[in-house]
């Protein structure tokens, strides 16, 4: 878990280890449910706050004061000045509003010091606390918060000297150097006061104080750079995607923060040092600034490694990369490129840390040595700063990575028709991505071709057209350029129209050379899966995919004689007709069967009307007659209560007849579709097989990404929850399902639904949020649990909402939470806890 690092656990054995990590996260949490109720109003920077008064706290400044007093004032004192962090406490303290030590606040602080793991462990209580803090206020905070888990990640692509000298850039609250090791010396610049300030605290908290060489300075990075020094790393997770347009030019040239890092932390290496920089993808390939960098660091032979890390990932939120820089690589104009996750079809955080503590980074060291050790693969793969130059300086990971493909490439059988650009205003017919053919539903022979005969698509297509646009005057094969999808459409000129036609910069036309290759056979290859996969590696930016055309005649596709192409597409034509008309008997099997079962079930609901009358009439008429006895009837009922098996009156037993009467005849009703979760069995499921079982949903054709996070610990082999598997699998399929149907519209990228796993205060906590649309105004949990009817059962029985609050009380969490924040990064939250048991079955 996040702590361990700190040995608070280690002594511990698993169990223990597992009960030991759930108490100190209970008095984390407690004690921030405490201040968070004593808090002063006004303070807007909440982690500096809170830390500062658990400092103070820890460190004796309160124990002889009266209430009333102000905090400034308690820390000068500070008994004679001899307690510790006094200068940056009173720093932190002078940046906060006037805070006065009230009784009440005095008492809850005096409260949380008798805590075991306050008092024995504050430096990893410390941080378990800027962990809840950062993740619950982190908005309003504006704190940028570098877990531990990046800064070790990041360290682990370097080795340091001894006494090693360290530079970072954009320090934040100094995550990068509670890694490093004791003998080495580090200078960070953060350029916020308060940030700064906490961060020179938390890292003398950790023992590394100005004094032995750790030195936080608060001071701008671009501005104050220590130009006279040289390190043997360089290394800063910057705010990515930070514009630095407030400083002129003659300061830097540099656009973003990530250039800027790149630029100067070279000149600031000594002859063998490094630089590691956290960068967006989007430096990878974009041009301008970002290309030049790149034409620098590929001509000085500096690029050691690139390592892809995906998005929201423990990295960050979205899709980075690791850029490690040599002054002195061990492979001469070689590059290491990498992606640990190109096998995963869904990110998991245990996965993560393996791949690139053990599997990935050892492997990715003996890549390319002499030994032989270890062969080139689809995670990581060694290529030449000439494959880079070929490439056009684009330093993409995936364009490398992807696996070799037989055929010819399209260069081969497609020519570009470069056209004539318009310059002036003129009016014709516009060509833009939206009038080529949707690959959707098209099948596989549709061949995609618009012919355009005199006047008969004018009313379409006629428009102004933009500068920029291009004249073609002859038959086209046309693609899309920009976007998920290449919507391949031959455009058919008519004989007896000589009129050109205009395409947008998004649409690229070709000429096909026809002795080669079947129109109808080139679309089918053009929308397979390896002709896809192919383009998903050279496609480029994240919002909206764009695609070279050189990129694009470098993909591949099988290429028989044309005799072969035409038998094919004949063959698949006619299978495509059969399954067809399969479709259509199915629809009319399926359609016959749904009048008899809707007669079926109407003719049961009428057989067993009476006799669910004549129970519901009798145990209401039971009911009235116990009412009636007064005292007399109150005894019996309690009577039946005590009696052997039973555990409950007889009043609520016939209350239960009704209930499942009720639920009978709505199951009945609703035929098929009926569901009824006590049909399926509990058993004790050990906490390491749940990742297993959400692994194992097996959904495809998702609107988004899903997302897998687990975090665990060996304690999960020796704990686990009574549930049933298949409802757990049916819960989750219901929310990703209909997440599906009504948070996402279309398959953007950046959609994502995330499945966090983990164990918390005795609890296996399932947290499924995504980043869809918000849920209705007026939908709020007890509306979403209502069982909704419609008239059609394709549509669905309202949100599924009414299902899964049956499975969670099955679970025994009948008060599962469901977070609705329209504003927020992920405005649909779920979170269920399910009690842990130990081997014994006894609840933790």
């Amino acid at each position: 878990m996040e702590i361990q690092h700190y040995d608070i656990l280690s002594s511990a054995d698993e169990a223990e280890a597992f009960a030991i990590e759930a108490a100190f996260q209970e008095e984390v949490k407690r004690a921030l449910s405490m201040i968070e109720g004593v808090v002063p109003p006004g303070n807007s920077d909440w982690i500096t706050f809170v830390l500062l008064l658990l400092s103070t706290a820890r460190y004796k400044y309160l124990e002889k004061v009266e209430a009333g007093a102000y905090l400034v004032d308690t820390i000068r004192k500070g008994e004679n000045h001899q307690l510790h962090f006094e200068e940056i406490l009173l720093k932190l303290a002078e940046g906060c509003s006037p805070v006065q030590l009230d009784r009440k606040l005095l008492g809850v602080l005096h409260e949380i010091r008798k805590g075991e793991s306050f008092r024995a462990n504050f430096g990893a209580f410390f941080e378990a606390t800027l962990k809840h803090l950062s993740g619950k206020w982190g908005k309003s905070s504006n704190g940028r918060l570098a877990s531990n888990h990046v800064s070790r990640e990041l360290l682990k692509y370097v080795d340091l000297p001894k006494r090693a000298r360290i530079y970072n850039p954009f320090a934040g609250f100094g995550s990068l150097a509670l890694n490093l090791p004791e003998d080495s010396t580090y200078l960070g610049q953060e350029i916020d006061q308060a940030k700064c300030n906490l961060a020179r605290l938390r890292l003398a908290i950790h023992g590394k104080e100005a004094d032995a060489g750790f030195i936080v300075e608060c001071s701008d990075s671009i501005l104050n750079t220590p130009n006279r020094e040289r390190f043997d790393l360089v290394i800063s997770n910057p705010p990515l995607g930070l514009r630095l347009k407030n400083y002129s030019k003659f300061i830097t040239e540099s656009r973003l923060a990530e250039n800027w890092v790149i630029e100067h932390g070279v000149d600031l290496l000594k002859e063998d040092g490094q630089l590691v920089v956290l960068v967006t993808m989007g430096f990878l390939f974009r041009g301008g600034a970002d290309e030049k960098i790149r034409k620098r660091l590929i001509k000085e032979d500096l690029i050691d490694r690139i390592i892809k890390v995906p998005a929201n990932s423990p990295f960050a939120s979205i899709p980075t990369a690791v850029l490690v820089l040599s002054k002195q690589k061990s492979l001469k104009q070689k590059i290491r490129v990498g992606d640990p996750t190109a096998k995963a079809s869904v990110m998991n955080l245990d996965d993560f840390e393996s791949i690139f503590q053990i599997g990935f980074e050892q492997q990715f060291r003996l890549l390319g040595e002499s030994s032989g050790a270890v062969r080139p693969s689809s995670q990581m793969k060694l290529i030449s700063n000439e494959d880079v130059i070929a490439a056009g300086y684009n330093l993409l990971p995936e364009r490398y990575l992807m696996q070799e493909v037989e055929g010819i490439l399209l260069n081969e059988i497609l020519l570009e028709i470069k056209g004539e650009r318009v310059r002036e205003t003129i009016h014709g017919d516009l060509l833009s991505i939206k009038n080529l053919l949707p690959e959707k539903n098209a099948g596989v022979t549709g061949i995609g071709q618009i012919v355009r005969e005199r006047g008969s698509i004018e009313s379409v297509l006629y428009s102004e057209i933009p500068k920029g646009s291009i004249r073609i005057n002859q038959n086209a094969l046309l693609i899309a350029i920009k976007g998920r999808n290449l919507r391949p459409t031959f455009f058919v000129k008519s004989e007896k129209d000589s009129r050109p036609f205009y395409l947008s910069r998004k649409v690229k036309a070709f000429k096909v050379d026809y002795n080669k290759v079947y129109p109808a056979y080139l679309v089918y290859q053009l929308r397979n899966s390896v002709t896809q996969q192919q383009l998903e590696a050279y496609r480029f930016g994240s919002t909206i995919p764009q695609l070279r055309v050189n990129d694009f005649l470098r993909v591949r596709i099988s290429l028989p004689s044309v005799d072969e192409q035409k038998a094919i597409m004949n063959e698949l034509s006619r299978i495509e007709k059969d399954m067809e008309q399969l479709r259509k008997e199915r629809d009319a099997l399926a359609h016959g069967q749904q009048v008899q079962d809707d007669k079926r079930y109407a003719a049961l609901t009428h057989t067993l009307g009476r006799p669910a009358h004549s129970i519901l009439t009798g145990a209401k008429v039971i009911m009235n007659f116990i009412t009636s006895l007064g005292e007399e009837g109150e005894s019996l009922n309690q009577r039946y209560a005590v009696g052997p098996g039973r555990g409950r009156n007889l009043s609520a037993t016939l209350q239960s007849f009704r209930k499942d009467i009720d639920f009978i005849k709505r199951t009945i009703d609703r035929g098929d579709n009926g569901f009824a979760v006590e049909a399926y069995s509990k058993t004790e499921v050990l906490l390491s097989d749940i990742p297993s079982i959400v692994k194992g949903l097996g959904i495809s054709g998702l609107r988004f990404d899903l997302q897998i996070n687990v975090e665990s610990d060996a304690s999960w082999k020796a704990a686990s929850v009574k549930i049933s598997p298949e409802l757990l699998r049916i819960l989750l399929e219901n929310l990703i399902t209909n997440a599906n149907k009504h948070g996402f519209t279309s398959k953007q990228p950046g959609n994502l639904m995330q499945v966090n796993i983990g164990a918390v205060d005795g609890f296996l906590t399932l947290d499924i949020r995504n980043n869809g649309a918000p849920f209705p105004s007026k939908i709020n949990r007890d509306a979403y649990i209502q069982e909704f009817r419609t008239s059609d059962d394709s549509i669905g029985q309202g949100f599924g909402g009414h299902h899964i609050n049956l499975i969670a009380r099955y679970f025994e969490n009948p008060d599962w939470e469901l977070i609705l924040d329209e504003h927020g990064s992920f405005p649909v939250q779920f979170v269920f806890r399910l009690p842990i048991l130990l081997n014994e079955g006894q609840k933790l």
